[in-house]
C-alpha cells in the first residue's frame, strides 16, 4: 500500500490539556500519534490535522459548555503536534464528524488512497462518526481503501458513567464489525 492518509481528530489543547471538554487522560496517545505524524511525513505520505473550530452561537453549546472557540487557545494543536501544523493540512469544522467538513471531503475528489489512518479523540464520537461516514463514502464509491484505526493512537474522556476503558473496547468492536481495522498498535 502505497498511498496513506493519515487523519489526527481533534488533538488541541481544548480536548486535551485545558478547557471545559478537557480530558487530560487522553493525552497518553499524543506521543503514539505525534510518532505516527513524524512517521507518515518522512515516507511522504498524506496527513491531516482535523479540529474543532466552533462559532460563537454553534449549535453544539446547547447541549455542551462553550469550548474551542475560533481563534481561541482551546483551539491550538498541542504543542507535540503544533510543531508539524505548517507540514500537514489543517481543516477546522463546526460538526463531531469530520466527513461533514467540506475540505475534508475535497480530500477525496482527486485522490484515492490504499489506506486511511484515523486516530485521536474522542473515539466514540469523532472518531467514530468520521469512520462510519468514511466507510459508507468508499462502498458508495466501490473503493478497495482500507480503513484503520489503532487502539494506541484513539482514546476518550474517563468520568463517572463513561468508563473509558468499557467506551473504546466497545467503540472498537463495533468498528471491526464495519469491516474497521482497530490493531493494537500501528506503524507507517
Amino acid at each position: 500500500m502505497n498511498n496513506k492518509m493519515l487523519v489526527v481528530l481533534d488533538m488541541t489543547r481544548g480536548y486535551l490539556k485545558e478547557g471545559a471538554m478537557a480530558a487530560p487522560e487522553c493525552a497518553r496517545i499524543v506521543p503514539e500519534v505525534a510518532e505516527m505524524v513524524d512517521a507518515a511525513l518522512r515516507n511522504k505520505h498524506k496527513v491531516v490535522y482535523v479540529r474543532d473550530w466552533l462559532s460563537q452561537k454553534s449549535e453544539r453549546f446547547l447541549r455542551q459548555p462553550k469550548h474551542c472557540v475560533a481563534d481561541g487557545k482551546e483551539c491550538l494543536f498541542v504543542p507535540e503536534l503544533e510543531r508539524h501544523q505548517f507540514f500537514v493540512s489543517v481543516i477546522n469544522k463546526d460538526t463531531v464528524n469530520a466527513f461533514t467538513a467540506d475540505k475534508f471531503q475535497g480530500l477525496f475528489k482527486k485522490v484515492v488512497y490504499d489506506e486511511i489512518v484515523v486516530t485521536g479523540v474522542f473515539a466514540e464520537l469523532g472518531v467514530f462518526q468520521t469512520c462510519v461516514s468514511l466507510m459508507g463514502f468508499i462502498k458508495a464509491n466501490g473503493l478497495k481503501t482500507k480503513i484503520v484505526v489503532p487502539q494506541n493512537a484513539a482514546d476518550t474522556f474517563n468520568k463517572p458513567g463513561h468508563a473509558a476503558a468499557l467506551v473504546n473496547k466497545s467503540t472498537f468492536e463495533m468498528l471491526n464489525k464495519m469491516g474497521i481495522a482497530t490493531p493494537a498498535e500501528y506503524r507507517f
